[in-house]
């Protein structure tokens, strides 16, 4: 996977005709920036998706065990 520090340190080379060096430059530094942007977003949704699962997990057990409670209840009275 490219990370953000490859697209910074990459660089391009020139030919007969070249290319604008500071606009290809600031170029690169804004796919860089926005690169790292998602990159760090994406971390923090993982980590979101894992605690909410965690959640859903405890949720679920709870509602087993109360199932069984009440299943339990019924028949004892």
């Amino acid at each position: 996977m490219l990370k953000p520090v490859d697209i910074q340190n990459h660089t391009l080379k020139t030919s007969m005709s070249g290319y604008n060096k500071k606009e290809t430059d600031e170029f690169l530094a804004a796919i860089h920036e926005s690169y790292e942007s998602v990159l760090k977003e994406n971390r923090e949704l993982k980590d979101k998706i894992t605690t909410l699962s965690e959640g859903i997990q405890y949720y679920k057990q709870m509602e087993n065990t109360l199932q069984k409670a009440l299943v339990l209840a019924e028949k004892t009275s």
